[in-house]
């Protein structure tokens, strides 16, 4: 059983929190010193709840594709207060201090999101449709807590509309005239605003959160010289080796850079003001393919020079709807790019990189990074997209699929050579140790190149030409803080 998000009601005398037990989620109240535990809501667990200002109700957050519900402590049944468009859910609302109305989010996944308010009646029904108070187009799939002011004329709201580490707090003018302004005393990476009724307090959290790249040599392991006090992720060596392909935020947003393979010199090469990831060279060395948020709700694949130049968009229209498509890969000729994308359910799909008609390679649910083999006639993917995923191959000549017995990859980073197939595996059944690995094709066997110790991985691992270093992430810092800001007007 697991009891979780405690919140107190108004007057002080109840606790509503979340239940989960048995597989089976629910909305539970009890009496603030203890007592028996009464149900009120069950089937689901709400994202986001509220307590009405006399704390006779609650208001329990839909999540994804679902309306916000109205929970009567006493004599009522739940009901739902907000009809969301089809594919939107209304979640983390929020009731006013001074007013029968609620602020909340309204969004869906893996795209926008924006505040919305819904006003209430005597008998909690809604009056009229809620109005939208912001066009923000912020990230659905960050933490985006809203918060009253102590007046419940304007909210706080946990907002990015690229990266959780982008995170900060911005006014808004619920009731008042203006404009949505940033608090700048804040900084970044902060949520879970909380205004005090009283005194002129704020507090939030405040994530900090380092990556970065580094380098092994079957031996011993050390931090890149690449990597800074920002974040690095996801490197890649060029084909050549001489240079390394990441990304950093080091100039504010998620950029593709490139450097030489010692870390000197490193170049911006993408410039959109909003996170680009998991470069990817082709076979010649020339292009960088990647992904980027689009701010529309999601992700596409574009190409630009490794020596940068204007970047080209390659998953516009075709059978896949623009943003919906991630970790793009080469093939081994060059003439193709493979992706991720969502649109009803996620498969692995191949554009031309020369422009053209994206067309599926697998079935549904099957997920990339798909990488070719070195002859181009075999494609390698996973099946889930779980911390630990099973790496499974097709031909592209045709047949059926089967799993690479023996290669169990670390989230998603493995790179394929002619003899075998690099990969990052736990080195321990707790799944906390991380160590490089070899699979061989001639014994199908898996053997130890590497074992990096208890570290937290994350987005890449890449072995040079000559197999001699192996670049890969290792968080080096994250921890939350409880932070108050006095004064608070």
């Amino acid at each position: 059983m697991d009891d979780s998000y405690p919140k107190w009601s108004p007057d002080g005398k109840w606790i509503a929190f979340q239940r989960s037990a048995s597989g089976r989620e629910s909305t539970v109240v009890m009496p603030a010193g203890g007592g028996n535990i009464r149900e009120i809501y069950k089937g689901a667990s709400c994202t986001g709840l509220t307590w009405s200002n006399d704390s006779r109700a609650l208001v329990c957050g839909g999540g994804e594709r679902a309306p916000l519900i109205l929970l009567p402590l006493e004599n009522g049944q739940a009901r739902r207060i907000t009809s969301p468009p089809m594919d939107e859910g209304d979640e983390l609302p929020a009731w006013s201090p001074r007013a029968p109305a609620i602020l909340f989010v309204r969004g869906r996944r893996s795209a926008e999101a924006d505040l919305y308010l819904l006003r209430l009646r005597r008998d909690w029904t809604p009056d009229g449709a809620p109005r939208r108070v912001t066009f923000e187009n912020a990230s659905m799939d960050l933490p985006h807590e809203v918060a009253w002011t102590a007046d419940g004329r304007e909210a706080i709201w946990a907002m990015s509309k690229s990266a959780a580490f982008a995170l900060t707090l911005h006014r808004i003018p619920v009731l008042n005239k203006g404009p949505v302004e940033a608090l700048p005393f804040v900084g970044g990476g902060v949520y879970a605003p909380a205004v005090a009724r009283q005194g002129n307090r704020l507090a939030f959290v405040r994530w900090s959160y380092d990556v970065d790249i580094w380098r092994a040599d079957g031996h011993s392991a050390q931090r890149h010289p690449v990597s800074s006090t920002e974040l690095e992720w996801a490197p890649q060596y060029s084909p050549d080796g001489t240079r390394i392909a990441f990304e950093s935020d080091r100039s504010g947003a998620q950029e593709i850079w490139i450097a030489r393979s010692d870390g000197r010199d490193p170049v911006q090469i993408t410039n959109f003001g909003r996170h680009c990831g998991t470069p990817q060279w082709s076979p010649d060395g020339k292009w960088i393919v990647f992904d980027a948020y689009m701010g529309n709700g999601g992700w596409d694949i574009w190409t630009v020079g490794s020596e940068g130049g204007t970047p080209r968009r390659l998953t516009t229209g075709g059978v896949t709807s623009p943003g919906t498509s991630n970790v793009p890969s080469f093939s081994h000729d060059g003439k193709w790019v493979y992706y991720s994308s969502y649109k009803t359910v996620v498969r692995v799909y191949r554009v031309p990189f020369a422009g053209g008609m994206a067309e599926p390679v697998t079935e549904d649910n099957r997920y990339g990074p798909a990488l070719e083999s070195a002859d181009g006639k075999t494609l390698y993917y996973f099946r889930n997209s779980g911390q630990f995923r099973q790496l499974w191959s097709r031909s592209l000549g045709g047949g059926s699929e089967r799993p690479v017995e023996g290669v169990e990859v670390v989230y998603r980073p493995f790179q394929v050579f002619p003899d075998g197939i690099y990969f990052m595996a736990r080195s321990d059944p707790d799944g906390n140790g991380r160590e490089i690995r070899f699979y061989d094709f001639a014994t199908h066997r898996s053997r130890l190149v590497q074992s990096l110790g208890v570290v937290k991985t994350d987005h890449g691992l890449s072995v040079s030409p000559d197999r001699t270093t192996f670049l890969y992430t290792v968080v080096a810092n994250d921890t939350r803080n409880l932070m108050l800001s006095e004064g608070f007007q």
